[in-house]
């Protein structure tokens, strides 16, 4: 079987080449590849090992499988960090959680992490599924979902290792965003899709919680912004000195006060750039979880992050959205989706070519103004926001400055 490989450096694509040739061809002597979904479906294993957004991603294609299987019980295996966001789902019966090491930015391959792994695999055999989806475009992953013990496996070979799943399919040659990779997978199972819009349930727990929130640090919904300027790769941060003018601006302008959020690991980020203002902030990182800040996020007037999760879990919860993207970022796979969504980029001539760890000065970051950002908030904020429809009526969810 042929597949169009992900990969760009040619070793890549030589190796696994040949090791899938080599896949292909014992599985077409052992076991033929002409099976077909089962026709009783009662337990269905998803599979989104990746990080919290490419996981939110997801949630459009699982309701378009629970929906084509209402009797089945689906269980989603995912990293831990992304527990939170799928217990609460309604089309979710179980979540199990695996920190895969080649998907978990806090660590490498150890023997303890080796035999959480085969733990987990033992675990999933056990269960005995009747289907079993792998959405990651990642080797690890097809080769975890093919010893998990599914009747029937589906997923992508474009990154190596497809001869294990039970089928393939093809990968669109034309460029498309990660939902709709998700969404196109589960159409190969019969599925009907119909909405893409990302999914979050925030508890009654969380919604009490940041109501509370708001009372302490005298704020009213819809009468702040969210600001959260941490992001998982220093690559891809900001500068303290814009978010800062940014948060002047929005004082200044809209008389709208800022609340800057973020994990454990950004309270000091959070702090400085706060400093760094010259108006009142409110200043919460380390104090939600996760669905606590997409419970606040669904408060706030507008929110302004970068290229991380935060932006998808205020896409999701429909909040007014201005991310910021570094240059070298596929924006027709990851931009923000919604009509309250924009995506604000600087392209520039080294942008395609661009190796993110060996750039010496960032320019398609440091080269964003906040009045730029600035301008594009306003945009946002205007009630008919008529700069972000284009002539033919569509949302123009990414802007180039």
């Amino acid at each position: 079987m042929k597949n169009k490989y992900i990969f760009k450096k040619r070793r890549n694509k030589a190796l696994f080449s040949a090791v899938d040739y080599f896949g292909y061809s014992i599985k077409k002597v052992c076991k033929p590849d002409d099976k077909k979904p089962p026709s009783k479906v009662e337990k269905i294993l998803i599979i989104r090992l990746a990080h919290i957004g490419d996981t939110l991603m997801t949630t459009p294609a699982i309701r378009a499988l629970k929906e084509h299987y209402p009797d089945a019980s689906i269980t989603a295996l995912v990293g831990s960090w992304c527990r939170d966001i799928m217990v609460g789902n309604p089309f979710i019966d179980r979540v199990i959680t695996l920190d895969a090491p080649w998907h978990d930015r806090s660590t490498s391959l150890s023997s303890k992490r080796s035999l959480e792994v085969i733990k987990a695999i033992r675990l999933l055999r056990e269960e005995k599924y009747d289907i079993g989806v792998q959405f990651v475009l990642d080797y690890h992953d097809n080769l975890l979902c093919g010893l998990a013990g599914c009747r029937y496996t589906i997923g992508y070979g474009v990154a190596g290792f497809g001869f294990m799943l039970s089928k393939t399919t093809s990968f669109s040659e034309i460029p498309c965003h990660d939902i709709e990779i998700n969404l196109n997978l589960i159409r190969q199972l019969g599925a009907q899709t119909v909405s893409d819009s990302m999914e979050l349930y925030p508890s009654s727990h969380d919604e009490e919680y940041i109501d509370n929130l708001l009372i302490q640090n005298d704020l009213k919904t819809s009468e702040f912004a969210l600001i959260h300027p941490g992001v998982g790769e220093n690559n891809r941060r900001w500068t303290n000195d814009g978010f800062a003018g940014v948060i002047e601006g929005l004082h200044h302008q809209h008389g709208i006060k800022s609340v800057i959020c973020g994990g454990p690991g950004e309270i000091e980020k959070a702090r400085a750039i706060s400093e760094i203002a010259s108006v009142p902030t409110v200043v919460i990182a380390g104090k939600t979880t996760l669905m606590e800040l997409a419970a606040l996020a669904s408060r706030a007037r507008i929110c302004i992050g970068l290229e991380s999760s935060f932006s998808h879990i205020s896409v999701a919860m429909g909040a007014p959205v201005v991310s910021i993207f570094c240059g070298f970022t596929d924006t027709v796979r990851w931009q923000l989706i919604g009509d309250n969504a924009v995506t604000i980029m600087k392209k520039l001539p080294c942008s395609t070519s661009c190796i993110p760890d060996a750039c010496p000065h960032r320019y398609c970051l440091t080269g964003i103004t906040s009045e730029q950002v600035l301008a594009t908030i306003k945009e946002q904020l205007s009630e008919e926001a008529s700069s972000l429809i284009d002539i033919q009526g569509q949302p123009q969810n990414l802007k180039y400055v």
